[in-house]
């Protein structure tokens, strides 16, 4: 008998910045937050969530007086 072929997932696809905060369900402040910075670039779910925690570390810090 042959080997079963194990299920792959896919491989991550690049997407907008605005099919990934829709899919997130991101607000749309956030969303406009994240369109300011990063434009008209494409990213996978997993870099457009790096970037948005990323986004609002920064903030966060700012907010604080950057301690």
């Amino acid at each position: 008998m042959g080997k079963k072929a194990e299920p792959t997932t896919p491989p991550a696809r690049p997407m907008s910045l605005e099919e990934w905060a829709r899919n997130a369900g991101l607000s749309v402040v956030a969303l406009r937050a994240m369109q300011l910075r990063y434009r008209d670039d494409r990213a996978t779910a997993d870099e457009w969530m790096q970037r948005y925690t990323r986004m609002m570390a920064e903030t966060a810090r700012e907010w604080r007086g950057g301690w």
